[in-house]
């Protein structure tokens, strides 16, 4: 099966389309999407100058972003096996990699956000919410969840790494603050 069969059919009917094929189908589909997702993502950080240019670059953050979405994978999928509801992390996982695909979004609209018609944090923000969107419906329809457990399954590891990332902030400034005094 090929990425254009297997976007169409998940564009078409997402729920009979997941039910029905294997997680072989959709891995191809789902680690191009993370390539793809990556790619868009570098380039975008490379037109504001934000990472190093270079091969070795590119590959430490696709080898990062790959490795944190299967362990936010894990996260939710351990989260919604707690709450009771099965479902396949796999297909969680290669699926969230064809949420990816939304990320070549950014190119457009970095070269808009470049040229200071748009800003480019709302430009990130906007794509982000999209693909965390596609990543909600994705596990809606993989653990037979309602709209909004599946908006706190995948919601739940970004709020907790974003309360870490407070609480050392925290930590860091207080700590500078005691070097100071």
């Amino acid at each position: 099966m090929s990425v254009v069969d297997t976007i169409s059919g998940l564009i078409d009917s997402p729920e009979s389309f997941i039910k029905t094929h294997e997680n072989s189908e959709f891995s191809f589909a789902g680690f191009l999407g993370y390539f793809v997702g990556t790619l868009s993502f570098f380039v975008f950080f490379r037109m504001f100058n934000l990472v190093p240019a270079g091969t070795f670059s590119f590959l430490i953050l696709f080898a990062t972003l790959l490795c944190g979405n299967f362990i936010f994978a894990g996260i939710i999928h351990l989260f919604l096996e707690l709450m009771g509801k099965k479902g396949d992390i796999l297909k969680l996982f290669f699926l969230g990699g064809v949420a990816e695909f939304f990320w070549s979004i950014l190119i457009p609209l970095g070269f808009a956000a470049k040229l200071n018609y748009i800003n480019s944090v709302l430009v990130l923000l906007t794509v982000f919410s999209l693909v965390i969107v596609a990543r909600i419906i994705f596990a809606k329809y993989i653990y037979r969840l309602g709209g909004f457990k599946a908006f706190i399954a995948v919601a739940m590891p970004y709020f907790v790494l974003s309360m870490g990332g407070f609480i050392f902030a925290i930590c860091v400034f207080a700590w500078f603050i005691w070097l100071i005094v």
